[in-house]
């Protein structure tokens, strides 16, 4: 829910700018253009992107441009990336988790390459949970998760249980997981969101 008509994102040299009209939009930008150049900096248009989140996100936008000062406009798209994470164009609020499923999938592939055949099952357990498990669950306590994502999370463990282990059998992945203490995703993520939101709430900022 938006309380004023627009919302400025600033993290580091990265900056959001989140508006519910096209006009307050190209407003932003202009200052914002303006009072970079008071600080002799300039905006990298190679990493400016625009996204639509709406009712109307499908609707070509042909004619509607946000243009800087030299006169370059910047392109729309169906996906924007902020901070690590990738948001989609859509009638709601969503996010593309396929690029971190996919660099955990990476991750775990990469570790069988190179220790499935010295390693231990444990080792490789120990391993794919203090170092690919990071980066499947990045962020993800501040991001719209549904229910079909969080099974969707939970099959990429599956896998690499299913694969460390030789099987294809659900029930004998179960009993994996549960003897060696694996936290599956859908387990994870909503304590990890409980947390956060509790922090944020008894943050002063």
């Amino acid at each position: 829910v938006f309380y004023t008509k627009y919302k400025i994102f600033i993290y580091a040299d990265y900056v959001l700018l989140v508006s519910r009209a096209f006009g307050q939009l190209q407003y932003l930008l202009s200052h914002l253009e303006l009072d970079l150049k008071v600080l002799d900096m300039y905006i990298n248009f190679k990493n400016c992107i625009c996204t639509r989140i709406g009712r109307h996100f499908s609707i070509a936008f042909s004619s509607l441009r946000l243009t800087l000062s030299d006169g370059r406009t910047m392109p729309w798209s169906q996906e924007l990336r902020y901070l690590g994470i990738f948001i989609r164009a859509g009638q709601h609020f969503r996010c593309d988790y396929s690029n971190c499923k996919q660099k955990f999938c990476r991750s775990v592939n990469s570790m069988f390459a190179k220790l499935g055949r010295y390693a231990s099952e444990e080792v490789m357990i120990s391993l794919v949970t203090t170092k690919g498990f990071p980066g499947l669950l990045y962020a993800l306590e501040a991001c719209p998760v549904l229910p079909s994502d969080l099974q969707s999370f939970d099959f990429c463990v599956y896998r690499f249980v299913m694969k460390l282990f030789h099987t294809s059998s659900r029930p004998i992945a179960d009993e994996i997981i549960s003897r060696f203490g694996i936290c599956l995703p859908s387990v994870a993520i909503p304590a990890r969101t409980a947390r956060f939101l509790k922090s944020m709430e008894q943050s002063n900022h």
